[in-house]
């Protein structure tokens, strides 16, 4: 008589992971997290620096283009500004884009509206008579003189300094940084400082001052990626360090 069959046994079956192997993967986790993250790091850092150079030649290119059609550099506040705009001044809640006749009524930049051309001889602000001359050649806007916008760089891109609600609005139409941090512009005679409208040797940057007469020909800078003067250092100069460059001539 043939012997009733046993069932087949099935093998044991284990699910899920031993500590061993959920240890194995967090360390080759952590080893490739190391070496990739310092790189994902530099190339960020490398294509914000990539990017800081191309909007200092822009900057550069604009007040040449300015200085040639006009015989003036400007402040970087008007470089961006359009035949005509919206008849509203930057400080306004309803204004959107600046031409250069919205620039008489600029408040933002304290009592200086149209003290926006830089003599690219003497390199120094033009006084406030023969400014206004300049400028009453410019406002009724016949379009004939004013060829802008020579600059084309985004306003700051922050929501803070966006809020048109405030009041005034945190908003100055210098352009800056992939930092966050305002473009400068620098002459042979020092920084030209903004709002304020003028020229200094010297600027307190925190709790530190530097000297600004530190370049041969007008220059635009990034203070860089460190968010300061040269390496940051006192002692140490603008252009030094981390910062980024870019020399210009008429």
């Amino acid at each position: 008589m043939e012997r009733p069959r046993q069932h087949d046994r099935q093998p044991f079956s284990r699910a899920g992971f031993s500590i061993v192997e959920i240890l194995i993967a967090v360390m080759i986790i952590g080893v490739l997290a190391v070496i990739l993250i310092p790189t994902l790091v530099n190339r960020v850092k490398e294509a914000k620096i990539a990017a800081a150079e191309r909007d200092l030649e822009e900057i550069a290119e604009a007040q040449r283009r300015a200085a040639i059609q006009m015989n003036y550099y400007l402040r970087m506040y008007a470089l961006d500004d359009i035949p005509g705009g919206d008849g509203y001044a930057l400080g306004d809640a309803n204004d959107q884009r600046d031409g250069i006749a919205d620039e008489i009524a600029n408040t933002v930049f304290y009592d200086t509206p149209s003290r926006l051309f830089i003599n690219p001889n003497t390199n120094d602000l033009l006084d406030t008579a023969r400014a206004d001359a300049v400028y009453a050649s410019l406002a009724p806007e016949t379009a004939y003189i004013w060829q802008g916008p020579y600059l084309t760089i985004q306003r700051d891109e922050s929501p803070a300094l966006h809020d048109r609600t405030s009041n005034p609005p945190h908003l100055h139409d210098i352009p800056t940084d992939p930092w966050g941090n305002d473009y400068l512009m620098f002459f042979r005679t020092g920084l030209l400082r903004e709002p304020e409208g003028d020229i200094v040797t010297q600027v307190t940057w925190y709790t530190d001052t530097w000297d600004t007469e530190v370049f041969d020909r007008p220059t635009v800078l990034s203070v860089g990626p460190d968010g300061l003067p040269g390496d940051g250092q006192p002692g140490s100069q603008f252009g030094e360090g981390d910062d980024i460059v870019r020399p210009f001539e008429f």
